[in-house]
C-alpha cells in the first residue's frame, strides 16, 4: 500500500514544504518563549494565556480556510479557476470579518480576555499589555492564511513557505531588539514580543503577494474576477463551510475551556503546559503537512470523478499516522530532558512539563488519527458535518466535563487530569472516525 513511488513523490512535494513552513512557525514560537522565559515565570504564564485569544482567531480563519479548501481543491481537480477566484474572495472576506471581531475584543476589553484563564493580578497585567499590541497583528495574519489556503489547494506550497521564512526571521530579529533593548531600540519586555509579532504579521502576507504577482499565481486576481460571485454560490460555499467554521469555533471554544480549567488549577503548572504546548506544536507541524497534502490530493481526486483513487489515497495517509506517530513520539519522550534544560523555569516546573512530554509522546498517534481522519478526508471528501459530530461530541459531551470534573471540583493531580483528558476525548474519537472511514460514506462531490 505504501510502496507506490507516485504516491510518495506527491506527499514529499505537498508535504515537506507545508511542514518546513509550520516548523518554522513553531521554533519561533520555542524561541519565544524562551526569550520571554528570561524575563519570568509569571511572563511565561501570562504570554501563554494571552495566545489563547490568538489560537481562537486562528482556529476561527481555519475554519473558514479549511472549509473553502474543499471547493479549492475539487474545482482545481476538475479545471474549474473561475470558481476558484469567486471562492477565494468569499474566503478572503469572512477572514477579514473574523480578524474585526477579535481585534475589537482583544484591544478595547483585553482584562476582560485574561480574566477567564486567571485571576491572578500580575499575570493579568503582563497579558494586558501584550494583547493590546498583538491585536493589530491579526488583519495580517487573515491575509496569509487565506492567501496560503488557496495557493496550498491548488498545489502550489512553496510560496507560502518562502514567505513565512522572511516573517519568522522578521520576528526573531524583532523580538531580540525590542523584549531586550538591544543596538538602541528600547526594552519593552513582553511588549517588545507582542510588537514583534505585528511587524511580522505585514510581512507576511506582503511577501506572499510579491510571489504571487510575479509568478502570476490565481492570488494575483482582479477584484471584479474575486467578489462576482452569486447568491446560489454563497449558498453553497455556505452549506460546507459552515459546518466546518463551527466545528473549528466550538472546537476551539471547548480548547480554550481547557486552558481555562488548567489556568484556574494552577498558573505555575500552566507555564510547564504552556512549555509542553510550544514543543507539542514543533511535532505536530508534521502530521499538519501529511493533512494538507492528504486533503489536496483526495479532494482533487475527487473533482475529477476518480473516487478509487481517492479512496486508497486516504487509506494511505491514515495509516501513516501511527507510523509518523511511533518514531515522533520516541524522540520526544527521548529529548524531553535536554529540551526542558534550555528553559530558566524553577524545579516543579519542569518536572510537571517533563512529565506532560511523557504523556504526550504516548499518546501522539491517538490525538493524530481523528486529525487526518476529520480535516484531511472526511471534509476533503466533501463532508465535513459527520467529523463535526465526532470532534463536538466527545469534546463537550465528553472531554470537557470529566476534565472539569476532576481538576476544578474533585482537585486531582494536574498531570493525571491531563491523562484522563486525552483518554476520554481522544480515544473515543480515534475509535469513532476509524468505523466511519471504513465505511466510505465521507465521498461526497461538491456541483461544480
Amino acid at each position: 500500500m505504501l510502496a507506490d513511488k507516485r504516491f510518495w513523490k506527491s506527499v514529499l512535494m505537498l508535504a515537506l514544504p507545508i511542514a518546513l513552513q509550520n516548523l518554522l512557525t513553531s521554533s519561533f514560537s520555542l524561541i519565544d518563549i524562551l526569550m520571554i522565559g528570561s524575563l519570568s515565570d509569571n511572563a511565561i504564564s501570562a504570554v501563554g494565556m494571552a495566545a489563547q485569544i490568538t489560537f481562537l482567531h486562528n482556529v476561527f480563519l481555519f475554519g473558514i480556510c479549511s472549509g473553502g479548501s474543499i471547493f479549492v481543491a475539487q474545482y482545481w481537480g476538475a479545471g474549474n479557476i473561475s470558481g476558484i477566484k469567486k471562492t477565494y474572495g468569499v474566503i478572503l472576506a469572512n477572514c477579514f470579518t473574523v480578524s474585526l471581531v477579535f481585534f475589537t475584543l482583544a484591544f478595547f476589553m483585553p482584562e476582560l480576555c485574561m480574566r477567564v484563564f486567571t485571576d491572578n493580578d500580575a499575570v493579568t497585567e503582563i497579558g494586558v499589555k501584550y494583547l493590546r499590541y498583538v491585536a493589530f497583528s491579526y488583519f495580517g495574519v487573515s491575509l496569509t492564511m487565506g492567501f496560503s489556503s488557496v495557493l496550498r489547494a491548488t498545489e502550489q506550497v512553496k510560496i507560502p513557505l518562502y514567505s513565512n521564512i522572511f516573517s519568522v526571521a522578521t520576528n526573531i530579529l524583532f523580538n531580540y531588539l525590542l523584549i531586550f533593548g538591544k543596538f538602541g531600540f528600547p526594552q519593552m519586555g513582553v511588549t517588545g514580543a507582542a510588537l514583534a509579532t505585528v511587524i511580522a504579521s505585514v510581512v507576511n502576507p506582503t511577501m506572499v503577494f510579491l510571489f504571487s504577482a510575479a509568478k502570476r499565481t490565481i492570488i494575483f486576481s482582479s477584484i471584479k474576477e474575486l467578489f462576482s460571485f452569486t447568491v446560489s454560490g454563497l449558498r453553497e460555499f455556505y452549506s460546507i463551510v459552515l459546518p466546518v467554521f463551527f466545528n473549528e469555533m466550538l472546537w476551539a471554544v471547548g480548547m480554550t475551556a481547557y486552558n481555562s480549567i488548567y489556568g484556574h488549577m494552577s498558573h505555575s503548572h500552566f507555564a510547564a503546559l504552556t512549555i509542553s504546548k510550544t514543543v507539542e506544536n514543533l511535532v505536530f507541524v508534521f502530521f499538519i503537512g501529511l493533512c494538507n497534502a492528504c486533503a489536496v490530493l483526495v479532494g482533487k481526486y475527487i473533482g475529477l470523478k476518480r473516487f478509487e483513487d481517492a479512496k486508497e489515497y486516504a487509506k494511505r495517509f491514515l495509516c501513516l499516522v501511527p507510523v509518523t506517530g511511533l518514531l515522533l513520539g520516541a524522540a520526544v519522550i527521548g529529548l524531553r530532558g535536554s529540551i526542558l534544560s534550555l528553559f530558566n523555569i524553577e524545579d516543579n516546573v519542569r518536572q510537571v512539563a517533563s512529565l506532560l512530554l511523557l504523556v504526550f509522546g504516548l499518546a501522539i498517534s491517538v490525538k493524530n488519527i481523528p486529525f487526518i481522519a476529520i480535516v484531511g478526508i472526511f471534509r476533503a471528501g466533501g463532508d465535513p458535518k459527520k467529523g463535526m459530530l465526532f470532534d463536538l461530541l466527545c469534546l463537550w459531551g465528553i472531554g470537557l466535563p470529566i476534565t472539569f470534573v476532576c481538576g476544578i471540583l474533585l482537585k486531582m493531580d494536574f498531570v493525571l487530569v491531563y491523562i484522563l483528558m486525552i483518554l476520554s476525548e481522544d480515544v473515543t474519537k480515534t475509535i469513532l472516525c476509524i468505523k466511519y472511514f471504513l465505511t466510505m460514506k465521507w465521498i461526497r462531490p461538491v456541483k461544480q
